[in-house]
């Protein structure tokens, strides 16, 4: 029978590095609520639906969520290219 490869804690702390690293956003010796808040912050505009409805129950205050949920049905931002 084969192992499972990682339990569900680490995957959901995987899934935010990722988005940290896809929107540029330091991640390193950051919890998945740092990590949501910075998201949330400096690229909501930017985030899809997917992304704010992963990132939507680790966010620190209300203040945040009704931001995010404000934006939650316009059409999302193309990232800029460097």
């Amino acid at each position: 029978m084969p192992r499972k490869n990682n339990t569900l804690k680490n995957n959901s702390l995987q899934i935010f590095i990722e988005l940290a690293k896809k929107y540029r956003v330091q991640h390193k010796g950051r919890t998945k609520k740092q990590i949501a808040d910075s998201l949330s912050g400096l690229r909501g505009s930017y985030l899809s639906k997917k992304e704010k409805n992963i990132i939507l129950p680790y966010l620190s205050n209300n203040v945040n969520k009704r931001i995010l949920l404000q934006n939650y049905n316009k059409t999302r931002k193309k990232l800029p290219k460097n």
